[in-house]
Parts: structure tokens; sequence; C-alpha cells
């Protein structure tokens, strides 16, 4: 006997859970056997539907699965472990049709396959720890292949794109590991992708902005599947310094984390205090590169003046981006926001980069 039109909508709820499970499974070893114990049940539901077990509904089997999820939300310390579920548990409730188109109703995570790249066409960056050798012979690929990657409101969730962004300041940030000290920021003309951040914005347009999302403002992300080695222009070598958080121009954002004090802003706070500021320290032109030379003496331009803002500075660096630099605010959080792209560092000498029209990205 076939499936019926419900019994499918009650499995593509569950595939949905799947993906979003397989996406955090393949990124976060620590709780790996959370997300493999989840994904089995969810594997094992799918199965009983498939074959339609007599005396068991597809409705009764999603309601053990998703009495399963909650419990472990409710038992959950870790945000990110808080979060998880609570994505994993709107798939199992969310309302879903196999007839309509899937963007009939706004979805606030969306799947790889659900999303559509757009024309970018414009100069972007990457922040890479790998070498510029390795990166301009070989371009931009994902380190992951083959599992369903999850786009959420601001950020992308998955190892299995590309991300960049569209602000220098932001680029710094990457990779966000406090053991990095050497890294580099990649400089490249972007053709095609889809907008994570425009996605947030839409997302949020009508409920308001919550804290979470604000925090991921900053990063104006993007994302795409490939970046060929000839659209990458130039890399910026750079090294990250320790930030002290006791000195008097403490940011405000870094003393609203400390008060809170969940685990996830331990692993921020931990981050700016030992890499909180960067200078670069080296540019190297990708001679590969088969962008115009109009943009490429831009951008060659753009990064000696990132240089210069660096010697001008009295302790010749950068701040880092914070996340607060990204958005304008009403207190710490706003429900009304107004992003102000090309925005550097919260600092006085980043603000002159502005006015002098430095920060041209």
């Amino acid at each position: 006997m076939s499936l019926s039109e419900h019994d499918k909508i009650v499995m593509e709820k569950i595939r949905d859970a799947v993906s979003i499970l397989r996406a955090y499974h393949g990124m976060h070893k620590k709780h790996k056997k959370l997300t493999a114990d989840l994904l089995e049940r969810c594997q094992q539901a799918l199965a009983r539907i498939s074959e339609q077990a007599e005396g068991e509904t597809s409705d009764d089997i999603l309601s053990r699965l998703l009495q399963t999820v909650r419990t472990r939300q409710q038992g959950a310390r870790a945000g990110k472990i808080v979060n998880l579920l609570a994505a994993v548990a709107d798939a199992l409730t969310q309302i879903k049709s196999i007839v309509h188109p899937v963007f009939a109703v706004p979805k606030i995570k969306l799947a790889m396959s659900e999303i559509r790249p757009h024309k970018i066409d414009r100069i972007c960056f990457r922040g890479d720890d790998r070498s510029p050798a390795e990166i301009f012979l070989n371009g931009f690929t994902p380190y992951a292949q083959g599992e369903e990657g999850i786009v959420s409101p601001f950020e992308s969730d998955s190892d299995n794109v590309v991300a960049f962004t569209s602000r220098f300041a932001a680029a710094t940030f990457f990779p966000f590991n406090s053991q990095k000290i050497w890294t580099n920021v990649y400089v490249f003309k972007a053709r095609q992708g889809f907008d994570v951040h425009a996605h947030g914005y839409s997302v949020f347009a009508e409920s308001g902005l919550n804290a979470h999302a604000a925090d991921l403002l900053f990063v104006d992300e993007l994302i795409t599947d490939y970046v060929p080695p000839e659209d990458i222009i130039a890399a910026a070598g750079i090294i990250r310094m320790s930030y002290d958080p006791d000195q008097a121009n403490t940011p405000e954002y870094l003393k609203k984390i400390t008060e809170r004090g969940s685990e996830d802003d331990a692993f921020y706070l931990d981050f700016y205090r030992r890499r909180g500021w960067y200078r670069i320290a080296r540019i190297e032109m990708n001679h590969r590169c088969k962008v115009g030379e109009t943009e490429k003496n831009q951008v060659a331009a753009f990064l000696q003046n990132e240089m210069k803002l660096n010697q001008q500075n009295e302790i010749s660096a950068s701040r880092i981006a914070l996340p607060t630099s990204g958005y304008q605010r009403n207190g710490l959080f706003s429900a009304s926001v107004t992003n102000k792209k090309g925005i550097g560092m919260e600092s006085p000498v980043n603000d002159q980069a502005e006015k002098s029209g430095f920060r041209k990205w």
C-alpha cells in the first residue's frame, strides 16, 4: 500500500531534522554522541513510517521522536546544543506541504537544496589560514562534501559551503580560533552566491531581531560553492595579537557578555582577549588572477592603505571586528536594524579611515 500524502509530509519533517543534525554532526566532535543518537532515532522513524507498521501511525512515530528531542532539550546546558535541539524541534513541528513551493511560507532555516544563487559581482573577503600558494593554485572549495548544509539567519551552519563577507574588518575574525595567530584575508571577485545576511533581514523583518541574531550581523555573510583561483586577487597576511580586557576603553559588547557568562560567550571572550587586535604583516598579489587591472589596482591600493592605518595607530594594530560593529542599536540590541556595510572596527583610527575613503569595501 502506498504512503498517504500526510505520511509523506511527516517524513519530510523528519528529513529536515536529519539535515540539521547531519550538518551539526560534521562540525562539532564534542557533541557527536548526542547527534549520532538522534540521527539513528530519526532514521528508525523514517523506516517505520515507510514500512507502515500495523497499529502505529506516522503521527505516533513523530510524536515519540519529538518527545525525545524535547526531553534532551530540557536537560541541555550548552547554548549550541539548546539551539540545535530547538531547531530540530522546529523542523519536526513545522507546517509543511508537499504541494506548495518551498518559499510559500518563509522559513527561519533553509536547507542548501532550497536556496538559489544570484549575481553578486563585487569585491569580497574571506579569512582563511591556508597558504596563498595553496589558495592561489586551487581557489576556494568547501571543506566538506556531500552533506546537506543549513542556512540560518545571518550565518551558514555548514562546512560544505564557501563562506565570505563584504567587509574586510569581519574577515579578520576568521578562523574563529584563539590559537590561530597567523591567518590571511583573501580578496577576490565574487561572481555569484547566496546572501545569508539578506536572508536574516527577511526572516526578522516582522518579528524583530533577537539578541542571538544581532550578534551575527557584523559578519555580513555570503556563501557560494566555489571561488576559482583566477578570481582571487590578493592575500593580506594577518597577525592577530592579544587584547587587554581591563583597559579603559573595553567595548560594551565584551562587558555585556562577561556579565552574561554563558558557555558560548566564554568562547568569544577567550578569542577577543587572545586575538582582539590585528595588523597586516604582508601583502601578496595573485599573479594567476584574471580580474580586470582596474579592480586589481584598487585592491592593491586598499590593502596598502590598511597597512598605513596600522602604522598610524599607536599600538600598530587595529581592533578585530566586534559583533556590535555591524549595526546601529538602541541599548545593546535593537529590533530595528540598519547595517552599515564597510564599517571597520570600533576605533578612532578606523573612523578616520572611513572619512578618508579608505574603507571602500
